[in-house]
């Protein structure tokens, strides 16, 4: 006689005494996977959702409570994948109302009565799977067909990251990929974080791409944090031809500089670029660029005149290589010596 696998059933609860209990009274008939808290809830689900047919879900838990997780879960669309019960003492029509809002299956409450256990979560599990098998059968029809190649699709696009942006581990949803016009081919895809909502970008490896990248001119390696940001602040204006922007943001570049080799807080433009000549840092062919930054810094500041392109493009050269001659050369140089 063929043996039917075991359908899995995720609890989720702070105490271990109540996912003991519920172990005990599911085990016979279910394989049984536990979680003690709302973050590692998703990330079990995150590696295996489909290999679930329902989730126990604990409401009051620390960090990440179960509401937390059910809006995690409808964020991802996980809900229609997986039905949800939850676990409660509270009994108020508000409470579980708010639980079924967002879009829970079922509920009961402790202490745990077997029988009421079982019934329901066989009960969800059955009426949540009737739309997707076939009564006559007993396989897959055509919405459960359709279902598992939407998920196939979304696990082939979708990828597991820390976002550079915010730190959290989430799934991304790829949204737009960017292909190579005379060749078709894909050069990287992009995704938004479902918890800050910013672009990540991710290349064929796999791996996450700094925004600065693929920004118009190069990186320049050991950068000081302020600095770099007001590098790639320059570069992004350009790219969004922001041509004013680029040259103020410039001005503000050269004082962090300054600042940074030692000069105090709180000078004047011209005092600072007065500090980085005299310390050398700006060499003697570079004064004609830093007299020109001042000038067009200076006629864009007290006169009603639209900022260039072409003034924005030497601004950020001349940026470009003031940075790599005071913080890339110099570092390489330690590591050859080294």
């Amino acid at each position: 006689m063929k043996q039917t696998r075991k359908r899995r059933i995720l609890i989720v609860d702070d105490s271990e005494m109540n996912r003991e209990i519920l172990t005990g009274i599911l085990e016979d008939e279910y394989d049984i996977v536990e979680a003690e808290d709302g973050k590692k809830a998703i990330a079990i689900m995150e590696e295996g959702l489909s290999s679930f047919s329902i989730v126990l879900l604990d409401i009051t838990m620390p960090e990440l409570d179960g509401f937390g997780v059910l809006q995690v879960m409808q964020q991802r669309n996980w809900l229609k994948e997986l039905p949800v019960i939850i676990i409660s003492a509270e009994t108020s029509n508000e409470y579980i109302g708010h639980a079924y809002e967002m879009g829970v299956s079922d509920y009961f409450s402790r202490p745990f009565d077997a029988r009421i256990v079982n019934t329901r979560v066989r009960n969800t599990i059955a009426l949540f799977e009737r739309d997707y098998i076939d009564q006559v059968t007993g396989g897959g029809n055509r919405k459960e067909f359709i279902r598992r190649v939407s998920r196939s699709l979304k696990e082939m696009t979708a990828k597991t990251i820390t976002c550079p942006y915010c730190g959290v581990r989430v799934q991304a949803g790829s949204t737009t990929r960017i292909v190579d016009t005379a060749t078709g081919a894909i050069k990287y895809q992009i995704h938004k974080c479902p918890e800050c909502f910013m672009p990540v970008i991710i290349g064929l490896d796999g791996k996450i791409i700094p925004q600065s990248q693929l920004l118009p001119y190069e990186d320049v390696r050991f950068l000081p944090p302020n600095v770099e940001k007001l590098y790639n602040e320059c570069r992004k204006c350009f790219l969004n031809e922001c041509y004013h922007s680029v040259i103020m943001v410039s001005r503000t570049l050269l004082m962090y500089i300054a600042v940074d080799k030692g000069a105090d807080v709180g000078k004047r433009f011209v005092e600072y670029i007065d500090f980085l000549e005299v310390n050398g840092y700006i060499g003697s062919q570079n004064k004609a660029w830093v007299d020109k930054i001042r000038k067009i810094g200076n006629k864009y500041t007290h006169e009603m005149e639209m900022a260039t392109q072409e003034d924005a493009d030497k601004v950020i050269v001349f940026i470009k290589q003031l940075l790599g001659n005071l913080y890339e050369m110099p570092h390489l140089a330690e590591e050859e010596e080294a």
